[in-house]
């Protein structure tokens, strides 16, 4: 699965400025890169906590790089992943519900890994 870092320094400080700790905390990391996509036939991508195999809508915890409604590619990213934490990403299709993309990964050891919703690793997966 691809991780990379998409902000890793605040804005208001150098690097010579900014501890580990600081870094640690405003890591945004991309759990899934998606490609242009049809934006009347699907939705624009998302991400969501997990919490006991249920989603978790209620905080913003990342967001797409793409414009919204546009069906630009972009990129699905989680801002300050928290160890042990499940997440859950995917994108509706609008016209053939069967066809809606989901999935999962777990946040372990600086990466993620996929998983299922209850954060079981899949065979393979690390």
């Amino acid at each position: 699965m691809k991780n990379n870092v998409v902000n890793e320094t605040p804005a208001a400080t150098s690097m010579a400025q900014t501890d580990k700790s600081t870094m640690e905390q405003t890591k945004s990391v991309v759990i899934y890169s998606f490609g242009s996509y049809n934006f009347r036939r699907y939705s624009t991508p998302w991400v969501a906590l997990i919490n006991n195999g249920k989603y978790d809508f209620s905080k913003k915890i990342g967001g797409y790089t793409g414009r919204y409604n546009s069906g630009d590619a972009g990129d699905v990213y989680v801002s300050h992943p928290v160890d042990g934490q499940i997440y859950a990403y995917g994108q509706k299709d609008y016209r053939n519900p069967k066809n809606t993309f989901i999935n999962f990964a777990i946040w372990k050891n600086g990466q993620f890994v996929e998983c299922d919703k209850l954060g079981r690793v899949r065979k393979g997966a690390l």
